[in-house]
């Protein structure tokens, strides 16, 4: 019955939109990924620019089914996962406002995740509730967000975004933890256009983010829970159920500037800030603390457009950092800590026709990561490059019908990496040592995506598969294995 209620909804949404206009060739920047002339949307998510983004009015709505699967992987990883989504997002304008939204619902089966028993035990947090016994999820996960843009006046145009997510999960087997959890943000925005060349655009972000866990109700046995507190810290206690509360208040502001240097070349720029904290707390009448996580994030990029009759060339250049720390709720000092810093530069070329179109990119980049727990004296970096290239490629078939593919070749090479664990824990060879293998491992990736698409009077029907193959080369120490993914979608674009 779950099924037939959601391919009911999803023809309802179909019959509806054939009543929309049909869309121009610039709809393939929604339809294929190709690139357009970027704008404050586009580069910051700034919803102040939503009147002047280069998309057409459209709907897309679709189904998909996805399969992930293999060895490489982190510990705290599902061996496999498959999912099944539906999904359908928009974009109107009526007179001075423009007005997108999008809806996704996502139903996980998650087989044999050990030592994660939340939400995203890869979120950063430390503070993470664990078992070890591992063991099959279910997950139901929504996702819904709106954004608005409105000219003020001839110089200034204003907008806000609201996106609010909620999930929840539950374990298959003993102790059968549970989760569920919200996240709310409210993002105000304002453009101005100081000349007809120049344009500023700033925006400011609160996200309010809970998370309620429960382990132990409707269980058999009685179960030992951990709780993790970084590279290998933890403490363990038999218990026969408990609750817990994570809570999280962010904050986040961003400018963006642009230049248009000439009739054809435009130039972008911007730069966001992002901190917060999440507070952990165990149990309900009397509330003990497990923790405190603060996370500080800052991104820059900058963009250069070169405009042409048929298509468009860009540099893109951006750059970010990253980096948490974790208050132990039994020493009550930062214990634990990771950074992330990033550097990446995209060469993008493109030329569209009336039915055909092609588009190639590359990207170079540059990760250094770090972590460290000060009691156990473990700590480890990472150097990484990683390359990677695209080539689009959309050409008529017969009739109403349009073949694309897009192949994708990448490579993650770690020049330098060192680890050290001088006092380790019954944990450190379980998951720390593990983590850091997979984190720092070579590998090659080979994937893409193919499919057709087929004119249906006022709309495209499309049907899409798409691959990936991720393999780690020899002589890495402990990393065997491969990992795979694959999807099948249909989707309608009106």
């Amino acid at each position: 019955m779950r099924y037939c209620f959601w391919v009911t909804i999803f023809v309802l949404v179909f019959k509806r939109s054939l009543l929309w206009a049909q869309l121009p060739d610039s709809s393939l920047g929604v339809r294929h990924r190709f690139a357009m002339p970027l704008n404050v949307w586009m580069i910051a998510g700034n919803p102040a620019g939503l009147p002047a983004a280069s998309w057409p009015n459209y709907i897309r709505t679709g189904l998909s089914s996805d399969h992930r699967a293999g060895d490489f992987r982190r510990p705290q990883e599902p061996e496999v996962v498959r999912a099944g989504s539906f999904s359908t997002e928009g974009l109107r304008r009526l007179g001075d406002w423009a007005v997108s939204g999008r809806f996704r619902y996502r139903k996980h089966a998650d087989q044999n995740q050990r030592w994660g028993n939340t939400a995203d035990p890869l979120s950063g947090n430390p503070f993470v509730w664990a078992d070890e016994y591992g063991g099959d999820w279910q997950r139901d996960h929504i996702q819904t967000e709106v954004h608005a843009g409105r000219v003020i006046n001839d110089r200034v145009t204003g907008g806000l975004s609201i996106r609010y997510d909620l999930g929840q999960g539950a374990r298959q087997n003993d102790p059968r933890p549970f989760y569920r959890f919200r996240d709310l943000s409210l993002r105000p925005s304002f453009l101005w256009q100081l000349s007809r060349r120049h344009w500023l655009g700033v925006w400011a972000e609160y996200r309010h983010t809970l998370e309620e866990n429960q382990i132990g109700y409707y269980a058999i046995q009685t179960p030992q829970l951990y709780r993790l507190r970084g590279l290998g810290t933890f403490d363990r206690s038999p218990v026969v159920s408990s609750d817990r509360l994570v809570t999280g208040r962010w904050f986040g502001g961003s400018m963006q500037t642009g230049v248009r240097l000439d009739h054809n070349r435009h130039l972008t720029g911007m730069v966001s800030v992002h901190f917060g904290s999440e507070n952990t707390g165990e149990g309900i009448a009397v509330e003990r603390p497990n923790g405190r996580y603060e996370e500080r994030r800052w991104e820059g990029k900058l963009a250069m457009d070169w405009m042409r009759s048929d298509g468009l060339r860009r540099l893109n250049l951006s750059a970010s950092r990253r980096s948490g720390d974790g208050t132990d709720p039994i020493f009550k000092a930062i214990n634990v800590g990771f950074t992330r810093q990033e550097i990446q530069l995209e060469v993008l070329q493109n030329r569209q026709r009336t039915h055909s179109a092609r588009q190639v990119s590359a990207q170079v980049g540059y990760t250094h990561q770090e972590a460290y727990n000060i009691l156990n004296q473990t700590n480890w970096a990472i150097h990484q490059v990683h390359v990677r290239t695209n080539y689009l490629i959309r050409m008529p078939l017969r009739g109403r019908w349009v073949a694309f593919a897009e192949p994708v070749l990448a490579m993650v090479y770690a020049p330098h990496r060192s680890y050290q664990a001088l006092r380790p824990t019954e944990l450190t060879p379980l998951l720390v040592k593990p983590d850091f293998s997979v984190r720092s491992a070579n590998y090659g990736q080979l994937g893409g995506e193919a499919g057709v698409d087929c004119r249906l009077r006022n709309s495209w029907l499309r049907v899409a598969f798409e691959g990936q193959w991720e393999q780690p080369f020899q002589g890495i120490d402990d990393v065997t294995g491969h990992r795979s993914f694959s999807s099948l979608s249909i989707q309608f674009f009106h």
